[in-house]
């Protein structure tokens, strides 16, 4: 394989001899009790199947009840308040099993007659004909080309028909669980689950604003003052299954209870400084919680050869708060036109993200032993002595790599900066045609000053908008572009290791234009996308390609008519 360096025009994927592979060639392995692999060898040889999937539930209830309140005070500073109140009640379960190939028999289904053509056989070359089609259509599965597919339901169907007696996993005693959805075996190893948890979150807010309307050297000023408060009890559970413990189908129920509250204040005035230009500043502070499904309070243990993998319950973290101040001018220098500029600056502070550790301490109150830990170079390595020893001795052995990460607070405060320039002309000052023409010019300039393993996600340093429209009458026209920086994906690691990823910087072309035929009648056509611009996602440097979406061209006709 290569991966082209950058660019996806240089894309090679090769497969060697993959026509010849015979899935006859050997008796495919049956399982007949729980295992938490998904793998299945046919034979002594290497030809190999892995049945995987998961299955996840995820159910989301809320309730709410507000009140609002405003009273006009004709005071000459104070023209009138407004207060309100209100509770939520917020509740997400989650549910997850993996798939396994235990308790079936794939001999006499998973045959070569049970290949076929992938589904895009027909489709032709990937991304608007940059890279060549693989897929072998009409060459008989796949063919000359080594690329194949199955149909999954028909062979899940009868794989599940062969469904025998599955006894409980013989290490740990754990017992078969079937999958809902499929009627397969569930993988053994719940330590490794995750995503299983109930949140509850009960949260009680208050405000309190009066609007502000004075002069200040004779110039009008306007705007507003208030205060919010916030009170959050959240109360997460998930099942423990205790490291090495022996009945692993009667786990505790662990809760991480937490609680929290802010006063939040925030002053937003607007002073007209002249006719046509008016200065905004604004002060706010902010507060923002983590996503339940990122900061669980889920155990997980996972291990592959020569290293384990611990993540830590993350559901007992606060909220990060931010302090934003904003400046802005504003000039309209005639009507529909604006020229501002705006300066932005946030302090965060409290923020959440995954971090690494290598302290049994931390592990020990979580009731996880994974034996003496030290630090060997960048790698955190085990002595050996944990609490599985006494059940399987081999399961994590001295000298393996341990892994401990955990959603937590930080104490480092991250700033957050820039400034926008935006400029909007309406040209109808100009004689016809001309009068017709107009655009919008935005720029922005953002940069953070945070530590390495607290960047914030979402940001580009260099973000603009250009638009050119031309309206006249029943007809107009518009074309947008949009381009920004690269910038940093939210996430907790890869199948790769703990890199970031990041998205490739990249633009797009839109185009909007319409027709008004009669008073009643019109049409639009708008198109999406019009250079076919990639979306890129990158591990670290470019030249490690993560995924790459193609979302191609798309053009919308629209007809539009007014019955009244």
């Amino acid at each position: 394989m290569y991966t082209g360096e950058g660019s996806i025009d240089d894309y090679v994927y090769t497969l060697v001899d993959y026509d010849n592979l015979d899935l006859e060639a050997g008796t495919w392995q049956v399982f007949d009790s729980v295992s938490g692999s998904g793998e299945v060898r046919q034979g002594s040889g290497n030809v190999r199947t892995l049945v995987t999937g998961t299955y996840e539930t995820l159910e989301v209830d809320s309730n709410a009840f507000e009140v609002n309140f405003k009273r006009e005070l004709e005071l000459p500073v104070l023209p009138n308040v407004q207060f309100g109140y209100r509770y939520s009640e917020d509740s997400q379960s989650s549910d997850r099993l993996r798939h396994s190939p235990t308790g079936i028999d794939l001999n006499g289904i998973l045959v070569n007659s049970a290949r076929i053509d992938p589904a895009y056989a027909s489709q032709g070359d990937f991304f608007g004909v940059t890279i060549n089609g693989f897929a072998g259509a009409g060459a008989g599965a796949g063919a000359g080309s080594g690329w194949y597919a199955l149909d999954v339901d028909a062979i899940n169907s009868a794989a599940v028909a062969t469904l025998g007696t599955v006894n409980p996993d013989p290490v740990r005693g754990e017992i078969p669980v079937v999958v809902p959805s499929s009627g397969l075996i569930a993988r053994g190893g719940q330590q490794s689950a995750g995503l299983v948890y109930d949140v509850d979150l009960n949260t009680s807010a208050a405000y309190l604003m009066a609007d502000l309307d004075f002069n200040v050297a004779n110039l009008p000023v306007q705007g507003n003052v208030g205060v919010r408060y916030v009170n959050s009890e959240q109360d997460a559970s998930a099942p423990f299954y205790a490291f090495g413990a022996t009945d692993i189908n009667n786990p505790e129920d662990r809760h991480v209870k937490n609680s929290y509250d802010y006063f939040l204040p925030s002053l937003n005035l607007a002073m007209d400084v002249t006719e046509d230009v008016r200065l905004r500043v604004a002060y706010s502070e902010m507060m923002s919680r983590p996503k339940v499904r990122a900061a669980t309070p889920s155990t997980s243990v996972t291990t592959r050869t020569g290293e384990a993998i611990v993540v830590l319950p993350g559901a007992d973290v606060d909220p990060f708060t931010a302090q934003a101040y904003d400046i802005s001018l504003e000039w309209y220098n005639r009507e529909g036109s604006a020229v501002t500029f705006a300066l932005f600056r946030k302090d965060i502070d409290n923020f959440f993200t995954l971090v690494g550790s290598c302290d049994q301490d931390l592990l020990a109150g979580y009731g996880l032993n994974m034996g003496s830990l030290s630090m060997v170079g960048d790698s955190c390595i085990t002595g050996g002595a944990d609490s599985f020893d006494a059940i399987d001795p081999n399961y994590i052995a001295a000298g393996n790599e341990v892994n401990i990460s955990q959603v937590q607070n930080i104490d480092s405060r991250i700033k957050v900066q820039g400034y926008e320039l935006s400029i909007q002309q309406n040209l109808n000052c100009l004689p016809y045609p001309w009068n017709g023409f107009g655009g919008i010019i935005n720029y922005s300039k953002t940069s953070e000053d945070a530590p390495l393993n607290a960047q914030i996600s979402g940001i580009s340093d260099d973000t603009y908008n250009v638009i050119g429209y031309d309206e006249q009458g029943q007809f107009g026209i518009g074309l947008s572009t949009n381009c920004r920086s690269d910038y940093e994906l939210e996430s907790v690691g890869t199948f790769n290791g703990e890199g970031n990823k990041n998205v490739k910087a990249a633009g797009r072309v839109d185009m909007s234009a319409f027709y008004n035929i009669t008073k009643n009648f019109g049409e639009s056509l708008k198109g999406y996308n019009l250079k076919k611009t990639l979306y890129e996602e990158y591990q670290d440097v470019e030249f490690q390609p993560r995924s790459t979406h193609y979302d191609g061209r798309t053009v919308v006709l629209q007809g539009k008519y007014n019955f009244f």
